[in-house]
């Protein structure tokens, strides 16, 4: 059988937004993951649940923390249009085995479902907002160092920052970033050195290569 990605997350803090801002919220959270699916990055779209947590299938393992870091990105570009603080998502990613999805994602199992809620729980009581978690304790270890070094890059982004890393994500170049936010190239350029994009996408293409290497 093979292996799957299941993305667990919740939204930070969610409960302290007016409702408000929790539907508007929750509206950019539905476009993110039909973004997603259309770029068949995930198994159909991923779900809502409770108001402020989600769940999905990544269709390829390898694509985790790019899916982690697309989907923090835009949450954070997004909220600067109805709150002056940052709102930001807890997500826990779980490769192993999946049985046959039903209907609803949510009443899904598998080992990959058990892996990243367990994960999510784990998180509760920490400051890191992203996990990578399989059935190998070495694995577990390098993610765990991996997901420990780039929180503080995450967490430091500004709105605009978010923003450029969101473009990145998707295939764009500076000069192609500039022309969709109408800033200059040079701008640009120094939201990205201050995203530490450059470091993050070292991180992302270490984490693709990795999983290709270690999860069949």
């Amino acid at each position: 059988m093979k292996f799957k990605a299941v993305i667990t997350g919740d939204i930070v803090s969610f409960t302290q937004l007016d409702p408000k801002s929790r539907a508007r919220l929750t509206s950019e959270l539905k476009k993110c993951f039909s973004e997603l699916e259309r770029k068949r990055i995930t198994e159909r779209e991923i779900e809502i649940f409770r108001g402020d947590s989600f769940q999905g299938v990544i269709n390829n393992p390898a694509e985790a923390l790019l899916v982690a870091l697309y989907i923090r990105s835009y949450i954070i570009k997004s909220t600067i249009k109805f709150k002056n603080s940052k709102t930001d998502a807890r997500i826990s990613i779980g490769i192993g085995k999946v049985n046959k999805l039903k209907s609803k994602i949510i009443e899904s199992d598998g080992e990959a479902f058990i892996l990243s809620g367990r994960g999510l729980d784990e998180m509760k009581n920490s400051d890191a907002l992203i996990k990578i978690i399989s059935r190998y304790e070495q694995f577990n270890e390098i993610f765990n160092i991996v997901c420990t070094l780039m929180e503080p890059l995450i967490q430091n982004w500004s709105f605009p920052q978010a923003e450029v890393v969101y473009y990145a994500l998707n295939g764009y170049n500076q000069i192609e970033i500039s022309k969709k936010i109408k800033i200059t190239q040079a701008s640009v350029n120094q939201r990205v050195k201050l995203s530490n994009w450059n470091e993050l996408k070292e991180a992302i293409n270490f984490s693709r290569m990795f999983i290709l290497r270690n999860v069949k």
